[in-house]
């Protein structure tokens, strides 16, 4: 055996319960963490956006003034006028730049193309402003341009730049800051209704997972009184959900279990029963001959003895040779063999072995011939008609029907007492005998014999009472599974 680590402990798997609420819970928040991305998302795009076209819109409309202003002085200096103009607006920061051309370069006036960088690029830096080089360049070919960048203390602003007039141009700045709260605002606004959502969920999966695991507990309780013999166990079906159809199946398993486990406790009981009745059966021969074989030494008792050990000797014969052929139906080993029969002749074949000086009469209509074991009707018509002699009274009628075209009903009828009632429901179970029966040399087999014949050729057998026993045996023309007809 593998040795086990130290301050090592197996990990208990999870229960339903927890597994619906951890699949709910991720889901959800997954969901959740989801949709907030895109609200925030498309929230933040439409923030920008509108602000960004507020700035240009403004931007537009100063530069369109600042020009008219200079068109207003064209003698006066455009720096100066520029300069008034864009003062009169308030909380603007802006700067200014006029170029003039110093050797091969134009530099701003008032401001110089610096060497240092901001955010990996050249800058224009001014009295009140860092401008990326290339937005002044860009403004200084006629063309409005804008970008985000951060200021001289590392905010985020908006810059927009145009040209005023030839070499001169002009840089506002618009504060994001406002912006970028609002945004953060809303990240954390979304985060707090994500994690409150996740946990709710969580709540709603552990309730819902507590309705979900009752029906599994239910029928995880039915499945354990089941396994301990409480074979009526059943489970309620509410709905027609997948839960319904689990209750379903499992009464329809427990209603074929029961069925099975009955029939086998009842078999069990037949066959404590049925060796029982044959050990029984079989001591009182084996007795007798015993004695009989003690009192063959006595010459004045030796022919009494001898008679008896005969008659026992063919007693026990009859009783071996009936639970053999039990024991073959038993193991599923009986066969079958078909043949074309004449019942009617079978049936005075029958009379003539075993009641040959008996009242029976023997009445036949219609088409009697049948496919059938010829053997096994022989038994079956012996025992009925020895059972009628025996328990019954003359005159014995065997009626012999074929006018149906699908079966033909062989009938015994004697003038007897008839079966009792109490014995009735069990007349053809095994060893069941009248108290008559104790003494006429019976095995007690002969009646379920002869319904495990009938029965091998699909056929039923009933007994009634009408001025005696009367025992009715229905018989298709051609047995299960036999491909030939009556009248081959």
């Amino acid at each position: 055996m593998k040795p086990r680590r130290l301050g090592t402990r197996r990990r208990r798997p999870l229960g339903l319960r927890a597994r619906i609420a951890v699949v709910v819970a991720v889901v959800c928040a997954a969901g959740t963490t989801v949709m907030a991305l895109m609200v925030y998302r498309f929230q933040a795009d439409s923030s920008t956006e509108r602000f960004t076209l507020a700035a240009d819109v403004g931007f537009a409309s100063d530069l369109q003034q600042a020009r008219a202003r200079v068109h207003q002085h064209p003698g006066g200096n455009r720096l100066e006028t520029v300069t008034h103009f864009v003062r009169e607006r308030e909380g603007m920061h802006w700067a200014l730049y006029e170029f003039a051309v110093e050797g091969k370069r134009p530099v701003p006036v008032g401001g110089v193309y610096s060497d240092s960088v901001a955010d990996g690029q050249a800058v224009v830096r001014s009295k009140s402003l860092v401008v990326p080089a290339w937005l002044v360049d860009r403004a200084r070919t006629g063309a409005t341009a804008s970008t985000e960048f951060p200021d001289r203390h590392g905010n985020p602003v908006y810059l927009v730049a145009g040209l005023v007039e030839p070499d001169l141009v002009l840089v506002e700045e618009y504060s994001m800051r406002r912006l970028h709260d609002d945004l953060s605002a809303l990240r954390h606004t979304l985060a707090v209704v994500a994690v409150v959502v996740t946990v709710l969920s969580a709540g709603a999966a552990l309730q819902a997972a507590h309705f979900a695991q009752r029906p599994v507990r239910a029928a995880a309780r039915a499945a354990r009184r089941f396994g301990t013999g409480e074979l009526y166990v059943r489970l309620p079906v509410r709905g027609g959900d997948e839960l319904a159809e689990l209750a379903r199946e499992f009464n329809d398993m427990a209603e074929r279990l029961g069925t099975v486990i009955a029939q086998l406790h009842a078999k069990d009981r037949q066959q404590q029963r049925f060796i029982a009745d044959a050990a029984h059966d079989l001591r009182t021969p084996v007795a007798t001959m015993v004695a009989s074989v003690d009192s063959l030494d006595d010459p004045a008792t030796r022919a009494v003895s001898a008679s008896l050990l005969g008659e026992q000797t063919r007693r026990l014969a009859r009783l071996v040779e009936d639970l053999l052929e039990i024991s073959r139906f038993d193991a599923g080993t009986a066969q079958l063999r078909p043949d074309r029969c004449e019942l009617p002749e079978l049936v005075e074949d029958v009379v003539s072995l075993v009641a040959p000086d008996s009242d029976v009469t023997v009445r036949v209509t219609g088409d009697t011939t049948v496919v059938a074991d010829p053997r096994r009707l022989h038994t079956v018509l012996s025992n009925l008609i020895t059972n009628a002699l025996v328990h019954g009274a003359p005159p014995v009628t065997v009626e012999v029907g074929g006018t149906d075209p699908n079966t033909v009903v062989l009938r015994v009828a004697d003038h007897g007492p008839g079966v009792p009632d109490d014995l009735l429901p069990a007349v053809f179970d095994r060893f069941v005998r009248g108290d008559a029966a104790r003494t006429d040399g019976g095995t007690g087999l002969g009646l379920a014999i002869a319904v495990e014949n009938v029965t091998v050729h699909g056929g039923r057998i009933e007994v009634t009472r009408a001025g005696g026993a009367v025992f009715t045996v229905t018989l298709p023309r051609t047995p299960p599974g036999h491909t030939g007809t009556a009248k081959d």
